[in-house]
């Protein structure tokens, strides 16, 4: 996650596990509302399009009905502007956090997310510079960002765990 002084972090789970509602992201939730809850301003980024779930943690905060059809997907296409598909999770007491999802409710989302070339995208469509401008765009709009992504070696992961944090957060947990 970032906060003011564009410093970086994410948190990492290294339990290799693909269950949606593993520890990562529980700790992930609960961190955010902690510092949301502090009068913080919080972005929680899915960012593991594979398997997203960050959502479903604050599926009780969000508007009735809400579904996550666009999302960071939809960013990373140029087809829509982040803040557009940014949702305000309201907590209880004090605080709200924003969230940016995956955008797997989209119909086509298994489909564009299969044949979407990373190289191609960090290569010809600068990829890469996108996502710093998104980077700087984020640390000047929210004292923390925090960051979900898969684990293991990946595009997304090195997305994750080189271009975006300064320091990285690694969560283990057995494995039963």
């Amino acid at each position: 996650f970032f906060f003011k002084q564009k410093t970086a972090y994410e948190i990492r789970n290294c339990d290799w596990s693909s269950d949606v509602c593993s520890s990562d992201l529980m700790a992930l939730a609960n961190i955010a509302a902690i510092l949301a809850g502090w009068g913080r301003r919080v972005l929680c980024v899915d960012w593991d399009l594979e398997a997203a779930g960050l959502h479903r943690y604050f599926q009780a905060r969000l508007p009735e009905g809400w579904v996550p059809t666009q999302g960071l997907l939809d960013v990373v296409e140029r087809r829509v502007d982040w803040r557009s598909v940014t949702t305000r999770v309201d907590l209880p007491g004090k605080g709200h956090l924003d969230l940016l999802p995956a955008g797997t409710a989209a119909p086509d989302f298994v489909a564009r997310l299969q044949v979407f070339d990373w190289e191609e995208a960090y290569g010809d469509d600068a990829l890469g510079e996108r996502i710093e401008a998104l980077r700087e765009e984020w640390a000047d709009t929210y004292d923390f960002v925090l960051l979900d992504s898969r684990t293991g070696l990946s595009d997304i992961g090195g997305i994750c765990t080189v271009q975006l944090p300064d320091i990285l957060v690694m969560l283990f947990a057995a494995n039963w």
